[in-house]
């Protein structure tokens, strides 16, 4: 007789909407060279974190393509949080469109550094002009920032001898908290150009920010400059934009404290634009509803022009710049519009700029070129892609799909290099889609397999426009000895050891059937708290098996390091518990 030892080294490929992200990895954009007419094209937080790992990559050109959730960055960096891009010795100078797309969950606790933000330091070199700087377009939410001295949501700080420009960008449901200099969506704004017509100030265009402001509790310098847009407009300007979120800074040392600006100074411009949030200075200096202060040598005062706050949701009567008004007046166009109260060349334009409806916004107005651009949906979405050896030496290609819409099936692709284009259709016809709105299981049978092989599998889904996509690859070995006059090896029902052990940040636990069974897997705590459900009741053929441990709990944060037990049970009685360490 024919004893068969099959050794298997099988990959799961665990894929969420096609990428498997782990925290503080740094992915290059699948797309895109950086130059203006083909910028990269960031779709994930490992893309963006690319562009912060790097200070060589800080004069590029972006564009944001799809909505990143950024709420790991609360586990990074021992709880740091995400890194700026952009310092006080190498600012980010290039260009970054977000067109639309939202970053969630931002996270920066930085309360030592200065210049904290998604940007920490934007603009050029003084008289390095040769490119001009643009974030726009950029939506932040649920965002929470800790820094010191020059923090913003957004941008922590502008300097430099330059023209930038901060676009229809956005920060709202989020706190931002510094010891000065310290706005809803950027810090200090302190950038100017001198040219011979004037001065072309760095620019907050059509912007607004709901970000709660404070000033922290232990603040190691200046306490002064606090805005719900901009902590100080320092020679730059503010135009056609408002902030809702309220600012707080009361302490007897702090100054400068506005709803939407702590202060312009030295050419700093404030222009068409309004404030509605609390102000809370009770024992500051220089606090206003609007500005809190303009200041400035000789002629080169701060002003401001055509600009309001909201008298009684500010909780303040007074400001250094602006006009106040009631919650009433705040949502009557007229106010904005007419021209016997504000002058015909000082009206805000309500045509290509601003809006306002009583549905939106509160009543107050609103930009024109805000907008949320909301991912299409894909096709399929895949939670699962596994190749598997079976007792009879076949391959077993599994793969499960979260959701599938107007999907016509699929098509399996194998090589046995690991590159798609030298692949071919192993399967007669096509394997069609359930599109159904709950998960879905699916497996191919491949029997033409040879000893002493690799093979890498695609999975090819195939749209009703006959738009296709591919996933994976996935890969097997598959060797085997012949020796005869001996008894065949039987495949036993085992948890293997995870390899590797210890591990950061994923490791791979495998386990083997002697037959088909409904398999559990659950991750364990030293407290013996559930952490990770990895498998639920799913059924297994016969074979070896493996799936991913990606490090996060069940609500798909990030573990500490230490100590897990990871367990399997199955329908058929089995049950074993093995160790693991994470170390970060």
């Amino acid at each position: 007789m024919k004893s068969l030892k099959i050794f298997i080294i099988s990959i799961s490929l665990l894929i969420i909407t096609n990428t498997l992200l782990f925290s503080q990895t740094a992915v290059i954009p699948a797309e895109g060279t950086g130059s203006e007419l083909s910028p990269y094209e960031i779709a994930t937080l490992s893309n963006l974190y690319w562009i912060a790992d790097n200070s060589s990559r800080w004069d590029y050109y972006y564009i944001q393509t799809a909505k990143i959730d950024a709420s790991d960055t609360e586990e990074w960096f021992d709880g740091d949080g995400w890194l700026p891009i952009g310092n006080a010795t190498t600012k980010f100078s290039g260009s970054y469109d977000g067109q639309g797309y939202t970053i969630s969950g931002l996270y920066i606790n930085r309360p030592t550094e200065g210049n904290v933000g998604l940007f920490g330091h934007f603009g050029h070199p003084t008289g390095q002009n040769t490119q001009a700087s643009t974030i726009r377009k950029v939506n932040l939410t649920g965002v929470t920032v800790i820094g010191g001295r020059g923090t913003g949501t957004l941008v922590g700080r502008i300097t430099g001898n330059t023209n930038t420009l901060i676009e229809c960008c956005t920060a709202e449901n989020g706190s931002v908290v510094g010891d000065g200099a310290t706005g809803g969506l950027v810090g200090s704004n302190n950038s100017y150009r001198e040219t011979p017509g004037g001065t072309d100030n760095s620019l907050i265009r059509s912007c607004y920010a709901d970000i709660n402001v404070s000033l922290s509790n232990n603040p190691s310098a200046g306490k002064d400059k606090f805005g719900g847009l901009s902590g100080c407009n320092q020679k730059g300007t503010i135009l056609n934009s408002y902030a809702l979120g309220s600012v707080t800074a009361e302490d007897s040392g702090a100054e400068r404290i506005g709803g939407i600006a702590g202060c312009a100074d030295l050419r700093g411009m404030i222009e068409k634009s309004y404030s509605i949030g609390q102000v809370n200075g009770q024992g500051s200096s220089l606090v206003g509803g609007l500005v809190g202060n303009l200041s400035g040598p000789g002629s080169n005062v701060g002003v401001v022009e055509d600009s309001f706050w909201n008298t009684q949701t500010s909780g303040q009567s007074t400001s250094a710049g602006g006009t106040g008004k009631t919650t009433t007046e705040m949502k009557d166009i007229d106010t904005f519009t007419n021209t016997a109260t504000v002058g015909l060349d000082e009206a805000w334009d309500f045509t290509d700029i601003w809006a306002m409806d009583e549905n939106e916004n509160d009543g107050y107005p609103y930009l024109q070129c805000i907008e949320f651009v909301e991912d299409t949906p894909l096709p399929v979405e895949l939670s699962s892609f596994t190749a598997v050896i079976t007792s009879d030496l076949a391959v077993n290609l599994q793969w499960r799909a979260e959701t599938e819409t107007n999907l016509l099936g699929y098509n399996v692709f194998r090589s046995i290099t690991n590159t798609l284009d030298e692949s071919f259709m192993i399967n007669l016809n096509l394997i069609n889609a359930y599109n159904s709105s709950t998960a879905v299981s699916y497996n191919y049978i491949d029997d033409e397999v040879h000893n002493g092989q690799m093979y890498y599998y695609w999975l090819q889904s195939v749209e009703y426009d006959l738009t296709t996509d591919f996933h994976g690859p996935v890969s097997v070995v598959v060797e085997y000895e012949e020796d005869s006059g001996t008894t065949p090896v039987v495949l036993r029902t085992e948890l293997i050891s995870a390899y590797p052990n210890p591990f950061n940040p994923a490791t791979a636990i495998k386990f083997s059937l002697a037959e088909s069974a409904e398999v559990t897997i659950e991750v364990y705590n030293m407290l013996g708290q559930s952490v990770q459900t990895l498998l639920k009741n799913q059924n297994h053929p016969k074979g070896t098996h493996s799936i991913i441990w990606d490090g996060k709990d069940n609500s798909g944060k990030n573990v500490v390091s230490g100590i897990y037990f990871y367990r399997m049970v199955t329908s058929q009685g089995y049950e074993a518990i093995k160790k693991m360490v994470l170390m970060k």
